[in-house]
């Protein structure tokens, strides 16, 4: 009865499994606290990021408070090949040190979107969002979230709908 009873999150479940999400942001923060011996490899993924933003909008017609977000038909190429790199990294340095908590939290991250960055096809979408950084600098800046997710999982919501009288019967 309690596999019955949690079945309507599967379809939350099946997509959260199929999703996910990296963040400048998030690097940017890691980097501040790694240690030395990563400090270019995390240059090179923020480094990645600022080209992506780049190529991808018009930094001067963002809008001031609005996110923009576009659906890219290719996984970034230079963000992953440098994602890559942070992962043999991360892997070296934790293998012959003690874990730093935040280093495993960003391996384990970009180990899941790696992983579908490598499925990523017709079912799923990758999704940049660009919005402008606050802050007092003179030039304009931009963060980015970079994410992966199942376009619909079709036809599970109807497959899944069981009534009350088939849920008690199982």
């Amino acid at each position: 009865m309690p596999l019955i009873d949690e079945a309507h999150n599967l379809i939350d479940r099946a997509r959260g499994m199929h999703s996910a999400q990296l963040s400048q942001a998030q690097f940017q923060q890691v980097a501040r606290n790694a240690p030395e011996t990563l400090t270019n490899t995390f240059r090179t993924v923020q480094r990645a990021w600022r080209t992506l933003i780049a190529s991808h909008i018009e930094t001067h017609a963002l809008p001031d408070q609005h996110d923009v977000n576009q659906h890219l038909s290719d996984v970034p190429t230079e963000l992953n090949h440098a994602l890559q790199r942070l992962v043999g990294d991360l892997t070296e340095y934790m293998t012959e040190h003690p874990v730093i908590p935040e280093l495993q939290s960003i391996l384990f991250d970009t180990l899941s979107f790696m992983k579908l960055a490598e499925r990523f096809g017709d079912h799923s979408l990758c999704t940049l969002t660009i919005s402008r950084a606050t802050g007092k600098a003179k030039r304009a800046h931009f963060k980015a979230k970079l994410s992966f997710r199942p376009r619909q999982l079709s036809g599970l919501p109807q497959q899944l709908r069981l009534s009350r009288t088939t849920a008690t019967a199982l």
